[in-house]
């Protein structure tokens, strides 16, 4: 069984998708009950389960033999740090309880600089503390998301301007697309 946390979101369904194609069962785990129809139709098993409650996520991920990780930053919180923070501890206390055989977390490309730079030092300490699990354990570093950029699109379009917090402005972004980085997550968990 593949529990896939985050199932709904675009990395999450594309790996959901592509294990699904491949004869795997999948276990979807939601934050929100209302999005699993899709991931239903192709055959996952449903459950809910928010980041920060261990003990919910703990019997979502239940008897799976891996995990897929995606932590979201929710745009709601008044604090993403601090959620982000709950987040990882909530996951980590699930992954303690349920000893899956292998974790795949997904995890951002600057999570390697030792710096404070801000949400990549996030996913630097989400690393260290998945590495402190008994598991077999596999880190996806992925690029910038280049679904993210689309939501600036309209107003670079009406403004002539491209907000960006990239320094210098002309540097190379490496990108992925969220549907790629699904694909090569399920072929690394296929392969295990």
């Amino acid at each position: 069984m593949f529990a896939i946390v985050g199932a709904a979101g675009n990395v999450g369904y594309s790996t959901s998708s592509a294990l699904r194609r491949a004869g795997m069962p999948v276990r979807a785990i939601l934050r929100d009950r209302t999005k699993a129809a899709r991931l239903s139709d192709i055959g996952c098993e449903i459950a809910t389960a928010d980041l920060q409650n261990a003990a919910a996520l703990a019997m979502a991920i239940g008897d799976a033999d891996a995990v897929q990780i995606i932590i979201p930053v929710s745009p709601l919180t008044k604090d993403p740090a601090d959620g982000l923070r709950r987040s990882i501890e909530g996951l980590f206390e699930a992954l303690t309880q349920t000893r899956p055989k292998q974790v795949l977390a997904i995890s951002d490309y600057g999570a390697h600089v030792t710096d404070d730079i801000g949400m990549p030092s996030m996913f630097r300490d989400l690393e260290a503390r998945l590495a402190q699990l008994k598991t077999q354990l596999l880190v996806l570093r992925s690029a910038e998301h280049m679904h993210n950029w689309g939501r600036v699109i309209p107003m670079a379009v009406a403004s002539g301007i491209l907000p960006t917090f990239q320094d210098p402005v002309d540097m190379a972004q490496p990108t992925i697309s969220a549907h790629d980085l699904g694909l090569i997550a399920a072929d690394c968990q296929s392969a295990w």
